[in-house]
C-alpha cells in the first residue's frame, strides 16, 4: 500500500488503513483490475508485481500440512519437518548466492 511520507505517522497509518479497507470491500474482479492497473507512465504497481511473483513461485511452495499434527521435539514428525525446513532453507540460500554472483 503506498503511503505519503509528507504527513505524520498517525495520518499515514489512517490513510493506509482506509486503502486496505476499501480494497477488502472490492469484488474479486475489481480487486484484480485495481492491482493490474498501471500508472500514467505505464509502471505496474508493486502490489501487482508481488502478486505475479507469488503466483509464479507458488506452484513450488507448500502452504500447509495435509493433516493436523502436534509436533514434539524429537518425534518422527518433528524430525521430518525439520529436515524439510533445512532443505528449503538451503535452496533459498543457494538461490540468493546465485543472484549475488
Amino acid at each position: 500500500v503506498p503511503v505519503r511520507m509528507d504527513c505524520g505517522k498517525e495520518e499515514r497509518a489512517s490513510e493506509a488503513a482506509n486503502i486496505i479497507s476499501n480494497m477488502c470491500k472490492l469484488s474479486s474482479a475489481n480487486f484484480e483490475a485495481e492491482l493490474a492497473s498501471s500508472d500514467c507512465e505505464g509502471n505496474v504497481p508493486l502490489s501487482a508485481q508481488t502478486k505475479i511473483e507469488n503466483e509464479l513461485q507458488g506452484k513450488k511452495m507448500k502452504f500447509f500440512m495435509s493433516k493436523r499434527t502436534h509436533l514434539t521435539e524429537g518425534s518422527n514428525e518433528f524430525l521430518a519437518l525439520l529436515k524439510e525446513a533445512n532443505e528449503c532453507t538451503k535452496m533459498v540460500q543457494d538461490e540468493m548466492k546465485s543472484k549475488v554472483t
